[in-house]
């Protein structure tokens, strides 16, 4: 089994260097723009998904190290 710990970290990591290089030449102005629908791509491994989704009623915090 996957610690939550890893886990918690490697959905981080898969969101923010899915596209870091479009990501870095915008400002948060860029980001919350209402005029503009923005798209957020987030990768997760198929064993974690499943992990997530049997035990997402538990209301765990990941705290970030």
């Amino acid at each position: 089994m996957v610690s939550r710990r890893v886990l918690a970290g490697a959905m981080l990591l898969a969101a923010l260097s899915a596209d870091a290089r479009a990501a870095a030449a915008q400002t948060s102005a860029d980001l919350f723009n209402d005029q503009v629908l923005q798209r957020i791509d987030l990768y997760v491994n198929s064993r974690d998904w499943y992990w997530l989704r049997a035990r997402y009623m538990t209301n765990d915090y990941y705290r970030r190290t």
